[in-house]
């Protein structure tokens, strides 16, 4: 029930003025969302561009450190100060801004007495003065005047903690900030103590803060002295705390994690990304009431949580109208506090308002109003308050454990210490609000993203398509091979020095940005012999890096190639330039260059020479370019966009020339040191390699390279920085190894870089603390980690399995510890010798050195940089190109039961070991899919190899990730189950099926059924459970998994052929349940995937899915938490082709609806079928294709000359019996005429002319058979050809029908529903909670049934014999349908209170039985007096799929609420319940291989109008429903009490409700916690007794009531005990018994006097103190004898309040 909307206009006199209601200010606070106008929209309208995106954190910073110190200003009291109050001064000071580098901003804003919040000032400071400007008379003014000065880049902003004064500035005046610094973010990353601006003040400005001002109302006007000095502090200083940070910032270490963000440009990072932030206005939704803070502490129960929502919705209404703030209109605490207490009167209410709340205080009655509506709809918070407590126990856990690692003693600093604590406490408060700030998270884009670049991450090896191959083909032929090094080498040394080039400023310049202009360069290349090339990458938010600029020059020009615009064109117009062998070219550290050429533009350089190697030959100081510019060409290293962000467009001009200088000197530092290594003497150990031809040959080999991409192996989470050092255990390894695949597939999947996705040092944090909650998990993510925080639940899944296989990583664990030991060892070892005086040479200690530090970082990440290790060989024999393809890990599917747990740690295999080729099966999935490679393997130095004996014992293990919704199912087959046809294990979460098929070696006879049989049992283990009974083996089959059984076999069996007689038995198991992923559907995969597996020869691969219908969006596979809020339960299974199986249920889901539910799982089960089909086509058994046992074909001729005639006159009769009869006397007939041996012997004689009818006699088994198929195919003939059925109907009339109700008069309902020859008897029965069906499932969270149909099917319906006993699959499955159809018609348990039973007996049956009672259970329902919402009718469909086989023209026929035989012969039963408007049960059949969607839709249209039909001959049912209670059904008095209550109406023992039930005669009495209480009884007067004795047991004493003629119950020294109402007892003290002074109470009373009194006093314990006195008349008699008065029996009524 929706809250009404308050009035409160008529409040405002009386809540007081507010100071800035004189402003006039207007402020939008509708539920719509804010609107930033004076943003720019994208090209596609789908964003605003914020005016920051177009330009790069580098065009902000200033990496030049000044050598003078920053100088402290003046005080304040020195300073100028402008208080801007008009517009006049607005203009002024944006004048004076104008004339400004730099100014600090600070704003004050209001937040209570406003719903939006107010900024009240604006404090602005220059270095020479002060301003504060008035918001509220400026409103509408700054705006304007200030906005191009915020948003002007080149003007510096310097704020401190600027998250909320950005928000405030675009929300109140529409101002965008760029080039922000914000000293707080400065005061994080240089780990200051705290990073308050008290704390700088006081530190670094000598100057004490005003606490008292900090909280101050600044809407006041006039503002006083104090406030205003207060306000100016907070910017007066503000630039000299910038420039003594960003000092600071400059001279800190960059951190070695993370090279490409030094702590300045950390800061700027971070300072624009809060400039980024978006308002976002306060929106309304319907969990908004879960963020009140306090709510998950409160342990509330359903009916408290739906006062509190409906409040908070008021309280929301009110304070938008009245542009209040809600914390004054009416506070959380409040909130919660009159939602604990429940308060259903003007009077109670009060008493918990213990402060003022006019706005509450003025609306009493309609506050009333909401909390009693509130508690009538409080069914529907049930599940929100179980979550909640449940969430209220995981976070005290967690901050349990914060708690104690706060307290243990660490090697973290306090700042760090203090910072953590900050988060958790945020985080804490995160969580209570659910998605608080959610909406805040604006993350830029990437720019490469613009320039739809595409990059192959998958884990296929990287092809040089623009290489040859040998010719075997086993090796690729690098351009280079056909030279030698000494071709490229000229050893003339020219008279002449080099000159050095004209400066960059006076050298011309192209930035090529198109085609032509390209096309000019290549030219301009072509015809030079030399030129010096360079490449600008973004590592950083791509996995494989971007090449995103492409430097070259030549001796009299400048060029940079844009090679985002012009990526596909640059390798068609400069690969022949590269490769050409006369032309050199000139690089600068080129191995990575090299790579890069070749992977995004398939270049291949020919004639390379690298000046970084010509340094290292030359034994220069530094190989560094800014080394050689400064050292050669004097030129200062610009060093501020050294790790730029290139991607950014357009360039600066700084960035242009950064850009240009790294190829611009090159040529001239070629030409040096080329003179320089002819001139170097040859090193006598080596004579065969001078300096020259080393330094090409080095440079050879760099170009010989080929780039590989990185692929994940089983060992590289060992290549993860700071591993070693971690001291990590088995357990932690595996997380680690888990982890590090994980972040390589996502990383892979939106080309992120891994970094991005979880840094090292992260991801070791978590794998050492072990979270297993998401909250645990988030304590440790102290800084945004996007794609980790969309996915913790998955996270915390690797977790969990990797802990369960790490006996795997205990080898790795103990050898990574020793080898850390070893590392420590060496490095002591080495400083030692490095400071003895040796009789080395300086330089080459120091070589060595650096040589030893290089090889402990490589060996620290085992293989880091392996590919990079290119040994000089002179030989042209070394000229090789090797591609190394490596093994794909098992590390992230050993998290799923993999076999990473059979392996060696093995370190101490040869670097020469031969390169082995392993192949890991698998399927190449799309997203979330974890393995797509099939890759050969290398086993390497330091690689964990795996074990052979596993490897031969479990060869055909595979594991398969298939994606289904939004997560995936995994798929293992090879492991378990080996001696099965077909086995599988499949996992949904933590739900784990295990299936297997078997079937006979021998086939068995002929039948018309297939001998396949379905077993699905859910052991109780999965759950962590066992039986409660004497025997705790699982017992008989519970009616749940019959239905699954049922719905396996429907999906299976048309898939499989006639003929195909081998028995076969599937088997299927829940092994582990998580109480979250369903089982029913992963069921059905699994059992198709080890048939399609399987020797068994089906024809098509099955699978199912589960699809819901939540906040109208279709969810594939929902969770159990989603299916409580879905309206649809849809279970599909098919195949690629065709749907062959459905049920579902669902609340009046129109047929559209349906039918675009059924599009989405048909085509999720296509998804899942072409994955396993992939799977089978590499690993599936041969098919049994000869293993059919097929009639003779000639034999169905015979029967069709033998019966066909008088086939065709039998199949037209109308009633079942006489046709049965026929057919069975007409199958007699021709199995003697084709099965028996005929006599060629006449009167003793052979007679040699005798030919036999039937040369060869035949089985009667293949005889029968056939004739049935005959039959079948009659019956279908006469459907296509003659339009009409065989009772004589056309294809979509109705049968007959007949109904009745009240033919039972002693059942509280009845009805008879015939229709044809199908005929059921239903019966109601109504009762209370003892009635209801118990259920034992898994998890129990249902463990009652307050509705339920039992359907009975005896033989007898049929006219035959069989046996009695417990129900069969069949009669479970169609009784299930019939209640599911009819539940959603029912009443809620508010509205009819009973539990209700439902029995179908079918009596008479012809097809459609289960309809028949769903038709049935409704009227009979309506003769109980249950108050259906509306009438439910069930019809069945049949259809002929194959028309042209009968005759026809292969039009696929719908046949309308089909008989027996034509449900047997024809293709499909279509069960279909609901009323006019829309669908509540539904379930299909089919004989054939699959039904197209086309075909579905015309079933549903038709079956719609059959049950409108059906419907109206529903309502002329006579005698027709009563609608009424029957006189023998129970009545139902339902009560509501304080749940504090209910234990006084138990009773200790439970003895005041048995002597309630015995005094009152009513036969039950039940309680629950929530305070309702149902009395069931025969008779009303009984009910009323009841009530009136439970309404006096929980009544709710309030002081000052009186009560007249109560009972004295006891008489003591110090008074008497008087009850006031049954049960209720309180004390009157002898000080208050009489006016006059009583010393005691014995003389005046005795036990059993009656006397009125007053109710004075309820004490902390509840206990009630009670005076007399207080009525008494000051004169008169005070003789209790007096008044006699009966118990009750008062003038107003027995009990008034004062």
């Amino acid at each position: 029930m929706g809250t009404p909307k308050a009035k409160v206009s008529f409040q405002l006199a009386s809540v007081g003025r507010r100071p800035q209601e004189e402003y006039g200010i207007r402020v939008d606070n509708s539920n719509n969302p804010f609107e930033h106008v004076w943003l720019q929209t994208s090209e596609d309208g789908s964003r605003r561009i914020h005016p920051l995106e177009k330009h790069s954190v580098m065009d902000f910073i200033n990496k030049t450190a000044s050598d003078v110190e920053p100088v402290k200003p003046p005080p304040v009291e020195s300073t100028s100060l402008k208080v801007v109050q008009d517009v006049k001064g607005l203009k002024e000071l944006v004048a004076k801004l104008c004339g400004a580098n730099e100014f600090a901003v600070n704003l004050k804003g209001n937040q209570y007495r406003s719903f939006q919040g107010l900024t009240c000032l604006m404090q602005i400071s220059t270095r020479t003065e002060d301003f504060i400007v008035d918001t509220l008379k400026l409103r509408v003014h700054i705006g304007p005047y200030l906005r191009e000065v915020f948003k002007d880049p080149t003007k510096r902003k310097v704020m401190h903690g600027a998250d909320q004064c950005i928000i405030w500035l675009q929300r109140d005046f529409g101002i965008y900030v760029c080039n922000m610094f914000d000293t707080v973010q400065a005061s994080k990353v240089l780990k200051f103590e705290e990073n308050s601006l008290e704390f700088l003040l006081r530190h670094f400005c000598k100057v004490a803060a005003h606490e008292e001002y900090e909280n101050a109302d600044w809407r006041l006007r006039p503002l006083t002295d104090e406030m205003l000095r207060y306000a100016r502090e907070d910017t007066h200083y503000l630039l000299f705390l910038y420039d003594l940070m960003q000092r600071r910032l400059l001279l800190s270490p960059t951190d070695p994690e993370c090279p490409e963000a030094p702590p300045l440009v950390e800061v700027y990072q971070r300072s624009s990304d809060i400039c980024m932030q978006l308002y976002q206005k306060e929106i309304s939704t319907e969990n908004s009431y879960l963020n009140i803070y306090g709510l998950h502490a409160a342990d509330l129960h359903a009916q408290q949580l739906a006062i509190v929502a409906e409040l908070y919705k008021w309280r929301d209404a009110t304070a938008r109208e009245v542009d209040e703030s809600t914390c004054y209109i009416l506070p959380d605490k409040v909130l919660i506090e009159i939602a604990k207490q429940m308060p259903v009167t003007t009077l109670k209410l009060c008493h918990l308002l213990k402060s003022r709340h006019p706005y509450i205080v003025r609306n009493l009655g309609l506050v009333v109003t909401i909390i009693t509506n509130s508690m009538q709809n409080a069914v529907a918070f049930e599940p929100v308050a179980k979550k909640l407590k449940e969430e209220h126990f995981d976070m005290r856990d967690a901050k349990n454990v914060t708690v104690a690692n706060r307290k243990e003693p660490a090697e973290v600093a306090g700042s760090e210490s203090t910072s953590n604590a900050v988060e958790d406490d945020t985080f804490e408060k995160e969580v209570g609000n659910f998605e608080v700030g959610a909406n805040q998270n604006h993350k830029l884009g990437r720019p490469q993203e613009k320039y739809n670049i595409r990059v192959d991450n998958s884990y296929r090896p990287f092809e040089h398509v623009w290489l040859q191959r040998s010719e075997d083909g086993s090796r690729l032929i690098h351009p280079f091979e056909e030279y030698s090094v000494m071709d490229f080498i000229d050893k003339t040394v020219s008279d002449v020095e080099p000159v050095k080039p004209p400066p960059v400023e006076t050298t011309p310049f192209k930035l090529v940005q198109d085609v032509k202009d390209l096309k000019e360069l290549a030219t301009k290349l072509r015809d030079t012999d030399e030129f010096s090339v360079a490449l600008k990458q973004n590592q950083h938010r791509s996995f494989q890096g971007l090449t995103c600029l492409m430097q070259i020059s030549t001796r009299t020009e400048d060029f940079i190639v844009d090679a985002f615009k012009l990526r596909v064109q640059i390798g068609l117009y400069l690969r022949e330039v590269f490769k050409d062998p006369t032309k050199r070219k000139v690089m600068h550290g080129a191995d990575r260059c090299i790579l890069w050429l070749q992977r995004d533009f398939g270049i291949y350089v020919c004639n390379m020479f690298d000046t970084g190697q010509a340094s290292k030959v030359l034994k220069l100081e530094e190989d560094s370019l800014e080394y050689l510019l400064s050292h050669f060409c004097e030129v200062p290293a610009n060093e501020e966009y050294n790790n730029a962000d290139w991607r950014v467009r357009p360039l600066t001009d700084a960035m242009l020339r950064h850009a240009r200088e790294d190829t611009h000197y090159l040529l001239f530092i070629y030409d040096l040191m080329r003179r320089r290594l002819l001139l170097s003497p040859t090193d006598p150990e080596r004579p065969e390699a001078p300096p020259v031809i080393e330094v090409y040959q080095r440079s050879y080999n760099i170009c010989m390279q080929l780039y590989q991409k990185d692929i994940l192996t089983e060992n590289s989470y060992l290549n993860i920085y700071g591993l070693r050092a971690a001291d990590l255990n088995g357990q932690q390894l595996a997380i680690v190894a888990g982890l590090c695949e994980l972040r390589d597939y996502i990383a892979r999947e939106v080309d992120e870089s891994t970094c991005y996705i979880l840094p090292d040092k992260v991801l070791i944090e978590i794998a050492k603390k072990m979270p297993v909650t998401t909250l645990k998990l988030c304590h440790i993510l102290k800084r945004r980690h996007p794609y980790i925080e969309r996915n913790l639940d998955f996270v915390i899944s690797i977790i969990t399995n990797s802990v369960q296989k790490a006996a795997a990583f205990e080898p790795a664990a103990k050898k990574l510890k020793e080898e850390h030991i070893e590392m420590i060892a060496t490095r002591n070892i080495k400083f030692a010798n490095v400071e003895e005086a040796t009789e080395v040479e300086g330089s080459e200690s120091t070589s060595n050195v650096v040589e030893d530090d290089t090889f402990e970082k490589k060996v620290g990440n085992v293989i880091v940089g392996a590919n990079q290790n290119h040994k000089l060989e002179v030989s042209s024999a070394s000229r090789i190109s090797i591609e190394v393809h490596k093994k794909p890990s098992c590390a992230f599917g050993a998290m799923f039961g993999n076999e990473a747990g059979k392996r060696k740690y093995n370190l101490e295999s040869k670097a020469a070991e031969e390169i082995k080729v392993v192949h890991k099966h698998s399927v190449s999935l799309p997203s979330p899919s974890f393995t797509d490679r099939t890759e050969p393997s290398r086993e390497s130095d330091g690689a964990i190899a795996p074990d052979k004996e596993a490897t031969t014992l479990f060869s055909d293990y595979h594991t398969v990730y298939i994606p289904v919704g939004d997560r995936h199912i995994i798929v293992e087959t090879g492991k378990i189950g080996r001696q099965a046809s077909g086995s599988v294990t499949i996992r949904d979460g933590g739900t784990i099926i295990y299936t297997s098929v078997c079937m006979s070696n021998v086939s068995s006879e002929p039948s018309d059924l297939l001998p396949m049989i379905v077993h699905y049992q859910e052991r109780l283990s999965a759950a962590g459970k066992t039986s409660g009974g004497y025997f705790k083996r699982e017992g008989r089959i519970k009616d749940h998994e019959v239905l699954v059984c049922r719905q396996i076999d429907r999906a299976l069996r048309p898939t499989m052929p006639k003929d195909f007689y081998h028995e076969t038995q599937i088997r299927s198991e829940v092994w582990s349940y998580d109480g979250l992923h369903s089982s029913d559907s992963l069921a059905i995969t699994a059992a198709g995937i080890a048939v399609a597996l399987s020797e068994v020869p089906n024809t098509n691969t099955v699978a199912g899915v589960r699809v819901g219908l939540i906040d109208d969006k279709f969810v594939v596979n929902p969770t159990t938490m989603e299916m409580k809020e879905s309206k649809l339960d849809l279970l599909l299974a098919g195949s690629e082709s065709g749907i062959l199986m459905i049920e579902g249920y669902c609340d009046f889901l129109p047929e559209e609806k349906l039918l675009q539910a059924i599009e989405v799982a048909k085509d999720a089960v296509r998804a899942i079928c072409e994955q396993v089909d992939n799977l089978v086509k590499k690993h599936g058994k041969p098919k049994l294709l000869d293993s059919f046992k097929l009639p003779p074909p000639e034999l169905y001729k015979h029967v069709e000359e033998i019966a066909g005639d008088e086939l065709v006159k039998i199949l037209q009769i109308k009633d079942k019996i006489p046709r049965r009869e026929a057919l069975s006397s007409l199958a007699e007939k021709v199995v003697s005429r084709l099965t028996q041996v005929e006599e060629s012997v006449v009167d003793g004689e052979f007679d040699e002319g005798y030919v036999p009818l039937f040369p060869n006699h035949f089985y009667p088994k293949d005889v029968k058979l056939v004739f049935k198929r005959v039959c079948s195919e009659y019956l279908r003939k006469q459907i296509v050809k003659g339009g009409k059925r065989s009772d004589g109907r056309t294809l979509e009339e109705i049968r007959g029908i007949y109904s009745e109700c009240r033919f039972l008069p002693s059942a509280h309902g009845s009805a008879l529903f015939t229709r044809g020859e199908t005929q059921s008897v239903a019966v109601v029965t109504l009762g209370d909670k003892r009635m209801a069906q118990r259920i034992d499932n898994l998890v129990g969270t249902e463990d009652v049934k307050k509705f339920y149909l039992q359907y009975s099917f005896p033989s007898s319906c049929v006219g035959g014999v069989g046996r009695i006993g417990a129900p069969s699959r069949r009669e479970i499955g169609h009784g299930t349908l019939a209640e599911r159809a009819l539940k959603p018609c029912l009443p809620s348990e508010d509205d009819f209170p009973y539990t209700i039973r439902v029995e179908s007996n079918i009596t008479e049956s012809n097809g459609s039985s289960s309809m028949a009672s769903v038709c049935g259970g409704c009227l009979a329902l309506q003769d109980a007096g249950v108050p259906l919402k509306s009438s439910i009718a069930g019809i069945a469909m049949g259809l002929v799929l194959d028309t042209q086989e009968s005759g026809g023209d292969g039009t696929p026929l719908i046949l309308s609420d089909i008989t027996g035989s034509e449900d047997a012969s024809g293709d499909m039963d279509l069960k279909v319940a609901g009323n006019e408007d829309g669908v509540t049960a539904f379930q299909m059949d089919i004989k054939v291989g699959g039904i197209t969607l086309s075909t579905m839709k015309q079933a549903l249209l038709q079956a719609k109008e059959g049950r409108k039909r059906i419907l109206a001959e529903m309502l002329k049912c006579s005698p027709p429903p009563s609608k009424k209670l029957a006189k023998h059904a129970p009545l139902i008095l339902v009560m509501k009490v304080e749940p504090d209550k209910v234990n006084l109406i138990i009773g200790s023992g439970g003895r005041n409700v048995k002597s309630i039930i015995k005094e009152t005669g009513v036969e039950y009495v039940d309680t629950q916690d929530n305070g309702t209480v149902k009395i069931t009884s025969r008779d009303l007067a009984s009910l009323e007794k009841a009530k009136a004795i439970i309404s006096n047991l929980t009544m709710v004493p309030i002081v000052g009531d009186v009560y007249r003629n109560c009972k004295i119950t006891a008489v003591v020294r110090f008074g008497v005990f008087i009850e006031i109402a049954p049960g209720r007892v309180g004390l009157c003290h002898v000080s208050e018994l009489s006016l006059d002074q009583m010393s005691t109470p014995y003389d005046a009373f005795k036990v059993g006097d009656i006397v009125d009194v007053k109710l004075i006093k309820i004490n902390e314990k509840g206990q009630l103190c009670l005076s007399r006195k207080q009525l008494l008349p000051d004169q008169g008699t005070d003789n209790p004898n007096k008044s006699q008065r009966t118990a009750g029996g008062s003038n107003d009524g027995g009990r008034s309040g004062c």
